[in-house]
């Protein structure tokens, strides 16, 4: 968590590191030979995200 001016806040990613994340969860699931859905991917991504916040804490 970072901090300015005395407020704490959350460093979240941009759009294009977000875009990359999904396209290499999505590069995995057709390596697998599974097509993925986008629901599926973008509750992958969530999951990852909230991961990364946990480790980070």
């Amino acid at each position: 968590m970072a901090e300015r001016s005395g407020q704490k806040f959350l460093r979240v990613p941009t759009t294009a590191q977000l875009s990359r994340r999904l396209q290499l969860i999505a590069d995995q699931r057709k390596q697998s030979g599974r097509t993925p859905s986008i629901r599926s991917l973008a509750l992958e991504l969530i999951e990852r995200g909230l991961q990364e916040i946990e480790d980070r804490h």
